[in-house]
């Protein structure tokens, strides 16, 4: 059976939320954002994932299966559904937030 297309999918592709760009090996904290894109060869060493539903929060370079890897320009990495991507550091590279 397909899934029912709903408002918040529609949402989550379009970027609702918006974008920001990331440069630099700051933490940056209390964000909302669904999908990561890869401007240059990145390292990311921290990506936390806050469940929207019951706020807990999980490690989203396991759950994506890209801890400890240089990722390259034009990967698009999208959090698992229900899921936001509220924190985010890198170690090189830059990306865009959607």
């Amino acid at each position: 059976m397909a899934q029912e297309i709903n408002d918040t999918m529609i949402n989550r592709i379009g970027g609702l939320n918006g974008s920001r760009t990331v440069t630099g090996t700051g933490a940056v904290t209390a964000i909302n954002f669904s999908q990561i894109y890869i401007r240059e060869s990145t390292v990311i060493s921290t990506l936390t994932g806050t469940d929207l539903t019951t706020g807990v929060t999980s490690n989203l370079l396991t759950n994506l299966g890209i801890s400890a890897v240089s990722l390259l320009a034009g990967e698009l990495h999208v959090a698992p559904y229900g899921t936001k991507i509220s924190a985010i550091t890198l170690t090189s590279g830059s990306v865009i937030l959607y």
